[in-house]
């Protein structure tokens, strides 16, 4: 089973982290204040997941459509 970013879309919250913890691989995450942002790559794209730093709960995860974007997590994650 292979899923493109649109199909990925359609999934609920609860469904798209089931599938990212199936099938997905974490590359890196970063914690903030407030909120913790993960990273991760599933079949052949990359998916931005945002967590409540204060329970883990997870409040949003959507494919990242922006490269910039990527290269920023990952450069900013290679300087700690």
């Amino acid at each position: 089973m292979i899923l493109s970013k649109s199909e990925f879309c359609q999934f609920s919250l609860k469904a798209k982290k089931r599938l990212v913890m199936e099938y997905g691989e974490l590359l890196l995450d970063r914690c903030f204040v407030e909120e913790k942002v993960c990273i991760y790559k599933i079949y052949e794209f990359h998916v931005e997941a945002i967590y409540n730093a204060q329970n883990n709960e997870l409040i949003k995860m959507e494919p990242i459509y922006s490269i910039p974007l990527l290269k920023y997590y990952v450069t900013s994650s290679r300087r700690k």
